[in-house]
């Protein structure tokens, strides 16, 4: 992964001296966790509906170095079926190969349908 340094969300993040939000980074480990369990899992693969992979919590962070825009992120990612719809995400991230952070998250499928009534009945007024 990689972040361009004109991202207006870079720009803000810090002004004046920008850096990668961990949020990005925790982002990007659950959608190339996603892309892969789709192109290699077996399992992963024979579900059967309208499927999606959301990320359902953020179970440790640890950040160590600051990112700094247009450096190449690379991800080491571990991937453990917890249940039938759930899987549980480590990863080190590493920059220029120093550790930079170490994430675990938990992704779990849903029906896309059952997700969009879930967001159709939320009020975020």
């Amino acid at each position: 992964a990689r972040w361009p340094q004109d991202n207006a969300v870079i720009q803000g993040h810090f002004p004046g001296l920008p850096v990668v939000p961990g949020v990005l980074l925790i982002e990007a480990m659950a959608q190339l966790a996603g892309a892969g369990l789709l192109a290699g899992d077996p399992y992963v693969r024979s579900l059967t509906g309208d499927l999606l992979g959301v990320l359902a919590s953020v179970r440790k962070c640890a950040f160590k170095h600051p990112v700094l825009p247009e450096r190449n992120v690379d991800y080491a990612i571990q991937c453990r079926q917890m249940a039938p719809m759930a899987v549980q995400v480590a990863a080190s991230v590493q920059v220029r190969q120093v550790e930079v952070a170490q994430l675990d998250i938990l992704l779990v499928y849903t029906e896309r349908q059952q997700l969009m009534q879930a967001l159709s009945g939320m009020a975020l007024t």
